[in-house]
């Protein structure tokens, strides 16, 4: 016996779509919560602070370029969430 295809198109699903949500949740909560925990571990009263921002923490040079280096990590937090927002409103639209 063979099995029956559906012979519609659109309403077959991708794999890639059962998974866009969850891989956008999982990177929005890895991102966020390395940043409270990079926020949280800092100890400003403590000069040997081991965390990751006095860790990485170097006073600039003259001329040398200054950039915030969470920014990789705080976009990849705003690209997911989207990505999550947009996925609820597709999956809505696709409902009705």
């Amino acid at each position: 016996m063979s099995k029956r295809l559906n012979k519609n198109p659109l309403k077959q699903k991708k794999l890639s779509d059962k998974w866009i949500f969850p891989t956008a949740l999982i990177l929005f909560i890895g991102s966020v919560s390395f940043l409270v925990y990079s926020y949280l571990s800092h100890n400003g009263l403590l000069p040997a602070c081991d965390c990751l921002l006095c860790m990485f923490n170097h006073v600039p040079e003259e001329g040398e370029y200054l950039f915030n280096r969470y920014m990789i990590v705080i976009s990849i937090a705003w690209i997911s969430l989207l990505v999550m927002v947009l996925q609820i409103f597709h999956r809505r639209r696709n409902r009705l």
